[in-house]
């Protein structure tokens, strides 16, 4: 008897684990077994990804297509690019670890991407130390923004920096 070959999905999520920082450092038997856990998703040009004031649902591995990180204009009106997240790329991961949302994505071209639910994400990071350190050292524009535009709230002074800052962190 020979065991039945993955899905085709489940192939696709374990190449790109092999190629995502820090998902590549981890064994081939623990990057199948993660990506027997990852959920395909798709999104159309335009449609929001990760929102601000909503927790995301769990990681997110983009495998395919680019991503607009915006956030509020300083004066209050309207959205800015920050950051792109071109694939392949991870997003959602600074939300999860803070229990806070802290990014807005939308989609600038179709996007596939496979989602880690968050209790996978966060078993995953108990287990493994390599992750964690990695996350830890990690930066994300969204929370960057975030907490600079915290900063300006309590202090005038950090408002010229958060106003200065380049269009892409």
């Amino acid at each position: 008897m020979t065991s039945a070959e993955p899905p085709t999905q489940a192939l696709a999520a374990a190449e790109l684990l092999a190629q995502l920082e820090p998902f590549a450092g981890l064994s081939s038997d623990l990057q199948h077994s993660l990506a027997a856990l990852l959920q395909p998703l798709q999104f159309r040009i335009g449609q929001t990804v990760l929102r601000p004031d909503v927790l995301p649902d769990g990681l997110l591995l983009i495998s395919n297509g680019s991503l607009r990180c915006l956030a509020p204009e300083t004066s209050g009106q309207g959205l800015r690019t920050i950051a792109q997240v071109q694939a392949p790329a991870l997003a959602g991961w600074a939300g999860l670890l803070r229990q806070e949302p802290c990014e807005e994505l939308r989609a600038i071209t179709e996007v596939q991407a496979w989602l880690l639910p968050g209790a996978a994400f966060r078993d995953l990071l108990q287990g493994q130390s390599q992750l964690r350190h990695w996350f830890s050292q990690a930066s994300c524009p969204g929370e960057v923004e975030l907490l600079l535009r915290q900063l300006a709230e309590r202090d005038p002074l950090w408002q010229p920096l958060l106003q200065e800052l380049p269009s892409e962190l």
